[in-house]
Order: C-alpha cells, then sequence, then structure tokens
C-alpha cells in the first residue's frame, strides 16, 4: 500500500516537473501567449479574486490560496502531462520547421500583402500619428480575429479539420498550457490563417504609409494582443471562472467563456469559436455569454469512448492522420457504391 502510494507521488511529481517546466519556458519567450508579464498579471488577478471570494466562504480560506490558484488535481492530471509534452513539441516546431518557407506565419504575411499589387500607387508618406497606429493596431486584430474565427468554426464542422482540432479539445482539465495543446496541423492552420488577417492590414496601411511600421508593439507583441492577454487571456485555460458580464462579452472574450467553448455540455456546442474578440461571435451568431455564477463544467469529447484515442501523446499526433485516412476510404467506397 505505502509502495503504491509512493509511486503515485513520484508520477504527480514528474507530471509537475513537466508542466511547470514547459510553463517556464513560454514564459520566457518573447510574444508566447505565456510571456511572463501577461502570467504574472494574470495570477495577480487569481490573488484578488482569492481573497475577495475567501472574505465570503469560509470554506475556500480553509482551502487556502495555494490550492485554490495552482490545484494539484489540475496541474499533475494526466492531461496537463499531455499539454505540457505537446507544449515543447510546438517549441521545437517553432525555432525549426515553422521557421521555414511556406510553414512560417510570416510567409501567409507576405501572401495577403501580394494584394497590394492590385490598389492604385500609394498616395500617402507621411508619418502616422499615434491614434492612426493605434486604429491600425485594433484593425490587425479585427481582421485576424475575423479570419480564425471561420477557421476555428470550420474546424469543428468539417469532420477532417475537426479529427486535429479535437486534440485540443480532449484537455478534461485546463491550465494556461493548454492553449499550446495544439496539433502540430491545427497550430500551422490557426498561425497561416492569423496571418493572412495581419497582411490584409498591412496591405490597408502601406497604401496610405509605405515603409512603415503598421502596428503599436509592446514586449513583442501587438499592444492590444498584449493588453487582452494581460486582462484574463492567460486564463482562458485555466480552472478559474471570471465572466465579464453580458455586455463586455459581446466584445472581449472572458476566461468564463473560452471554458464554456471546452463543455461537454450539447448547450454549450459551437458557441465562442473567438479567440480574443468576441465580436464576430456576436455577427454570427454564436455568442454565449456568461455571468459570475460558476456553472460548473465539465471538459472534454463527451465520453470515455471519444477520449480514447487522446490518452497519450503519440496518439494524440498520430491518430488524426488515421482518422482522415478512414474518412477517406469511406467516401472512396461511398463512390463505387454509386
Amino acid at each position: 500500500m505505502a509502495g503504491n502510494q509512493s509511486n503515485e507521488a513520484l508520477k504527480k511529481l514528474g507530471v509537475l516537473f513537466v508542466t511547470i517546466s514547459a510553463a517556464a519556458l513560454f514564459m520566457l519567450l518573447p510574444g508566447s501567449r505565456l510571456h511572463w508579464p501577461a502570467m504574472t498579471a494574470n495570477y495577480l488577478i487569481v490573488l484578488l479574486l482569492y481573497f475577495w471570494y475567501a472574505a465570503r466562504d469560509t470554506s475556500l480560506s480553509d482551502r487556502g490560496l495555494w490550492d485554490y490558484m495552482f490545484p494539484a488535481h489540475i496541474w499533475s492530471h494526466r492531461s496537463s502531462l499531455n499539454d505540457g509534452i505537446f507544449a515543447f513539441m510546438l517549441f521545437g516546431l517553432m525555432i525549426s520547421l515553422f521557421n521555414w518557407g511556406i510553414f512560417t506565419p510570416k510567409y501567409f504575411v507576405g501572401l495577403a500583402m501580394s494584394l497590394s499589387s492590385l490598389l492604385p500607387p500609394a498616395t500617402g508618406g507621411e508619418q502616422p500619428g499615434l491614434l492612426v497606429m493605434a486604429y491600425f493596431t485594433l484593425q490587425s486584430i479585427i481582421f485576424a480575429e475575423f479570419f480564425y474565427y471561420w477557421l476555428h468554426r470550420l474546424s469543428h464542422a468539417v469532420p477532417a479539420m475537426w479529427a486535429f482540432h479535437k486534440v485540443h479539445h480532449s484537455a478534461k482539465v485546463m491550465t494556461p498550457l493548454a492553449v499550446y495543446r495544439l496539433h502540430p496541423v491545427d497550430f500551422w492552420l490557426t498561425s497561416a490563417t492569423k496571418g493572412l488577417g495581419y497582411g490584409l492590414n498591412l496591405v490597408i496601411f502601406m497604401h496610405f504609409y509605405p515603409s512603415k511600421e503598421a502596428t503599436l508593439t509592446f514586449l513583442g507583441a501587438n499592444a492590444v494582443m498584449f493588453f487582452l492577454s494581460i486582462f484574463g487571456g492567460v486564463l482562458h485555460h485555466s480552472h478559474v471562472w471570471i465572466s465579464f458580464g453580458p455586455v463586455l462579452e459581446r466584445f472581449i472574450i472572458s476566461p468564463a467563456q473560452h471554458q464554456v467553448h471546452h463543455s461537454e455540455n450539447p448547450q454549450h456546442y459551437n458557441k465562442n469559436f473567438s479567440s480574443m474578440l468576441s465580436l464576430w461571435d456576436w455577427v454570427f451568431g454564436s455568442l454565449y455569454v456568461t455571468d459570475w455564477k460558476d456553472e460548473k463544467l465539465t471538459l472534454g469529447l463527451g465520453g470515455e469512448k471519444a477520449e480514447a484515442p487522446y490518452q497519450n501523446p503519440v496518439s494524440m499526433l498520430l491518430y488524426p492522420f488515421r482518422e482522415n485516412a478512414q474518412l477517406a476510404m469511406k467516401r472512396i467506397r461511398k463512390r463505387r457504391k454509386a
């Protein structure tokens, strides 16, 4: 009995080591969703929430601050281990394959910018003011979110795309590392699609202000994206329920809204496809707004059978290709019968 308990404790320590190491790696990576300023700001929000709730709920104060912020049953969960391993894998791809040719997001920025040849010659050239820069910074996110919204919606609707996207939705618990629980194909599609949005913004900007920087940046990130990441963006993938209320959530995705997107409850299916700005969910009818009452969500794909292929990183990586091969064979057999 003691030996089993010891083995279980060692396993949990191993999972914690992987998840904490992966989180630390991305905290040091400028421009990442988990860059240290964003992580620090978001967990300060969690800290304030703890004291707010603990003053009103003695059971929470008995539970303790550390367990509220970093519950061991979540951070040492097998699902979190897979998050950490996938995060390391994506980091390796980011500094290798995804820095080359068509696999880099910059390729798609350039592809979108090729549209500039269809526009009349540039008419401007003066230095853009701060308000102009702020406008194009926001517009770049709006454009990128528009392209991402439709990619994400299609990823839930098209079986071949859903096969890859299911890797992300197979998470049974969520820590911030789950943002990198993406199949490489899904990650590439997301980066490429957002690249098209950023490139389209540059096309418009450079028509008026050629050879100028189109967006304001802060610590290597788009300033609007940085602001959104600071105020709750990291907590989209977390156990912490934070609602922005029904008004603000029509414009900005809250942590609660994205957690609803991961819910197994059929009521929540096909809701909140946006990444940071919920504007396009509102426009296209997929918006689900929340309030401060925690809905106590169950996460995952809706059952053990559906989740069975996603229990280890190797299967998570290979199974989507197998599923797509099966889909292709079904189509071939169907055509032959017809």
